[in-house]
């Protein structure tokens, strides 16, 4: 029978200079996914960036009593 009071040999003694150089790596591949996950959200999240204008109009200067001008333009179907 194995004698519980004495440590296991399972946990045999680590370098801390690989232990720092793990944990170096951890870090780095964390630091690069929340980069990629920023990049991937910005990527999706980009056309709401952009200008979509609406068809109808919803205020004009008459409607806030503001001076205006009304200006015409011609135009042909050619």
């Amino acid at each position: 029978m194995q004698d519980l009071r004495q440590p296991s040999a399972a946990f045999p003694n680590v370098s801390l200079r690989w232990l720092l150089s793990a944990i170096g790596v951890v870090l780095l591949g964390a630091i690069a996914c929340a980069l990629l996950a920023l990049c991937l959200l910005y990527w999706q999240g980009s056309w709401q960036l952009l200008y979509h204008p609406a068809a109808n109009i919803t205020r004009t200067p008459a409607s806030v009593n503001l001076p205006f001008d009304q200006v015409h333009f011609a135009s042909t179907e050619t």
